[in-house]
């Protein structure tokens, strides 16, 4: 019999399905980020002190580029921190670092993330 591996993600195995509901990051992601419309109006509002905790989960990690796809896979940067950058959160290191840490795991999965970098653009537009 051949010999089955996991699919391979650029270093990184492919998360299952069981394993990424059962990660405490897609159940902070139904309670604060889920992009679900039925969703939205029961989201948790935005807390620093969420970012806090996941931020120290990818340090505690050493940056590992599984727990950084499951926050991509739950769009973490898309609807939860960039919406919620602004210059009451700007000064936050866990936030700032958050994004960068996602915005590189995009450019590393050769994802587009010209719109990510957009939104920033159009965010701190000065007039």
């Amino acid at each position: 019999m051949a010999n089955r591996r996991q699919p391979r993600f650029r270093g990184t195995s492919y998360p299952t399905v069981e394993q990424i509901n059962s990660d405490v990051i897609s159940k902070l992601a139904h309670e604060y980020w889920a992009p679900s419309d039925a969703e939205m109006d029961s989201r948790k509002p935005f807390s620093l002190d969420v970012v806090k905790s996941v931020y120290h989960d990818i340090v505690s990690g050493r940056f590992s580029s599984r727990r950084l796809v499951l926050l991509d896979f739950s769009q973490y940067l898309e609807q939860f921190l960039w919406p919620n950058f602004n210059g009451q959160t700007a000064d936050s290191v866990e936030l700032v670092m958050s994004i960068t840490a996602l915005v590189n795991e995009k450019k590393r999965e050769r994802a587009p993330v010209w719109q990510v970098k957009m939104r920033l653009i159009d965010t701190w537009m000065i007039d």
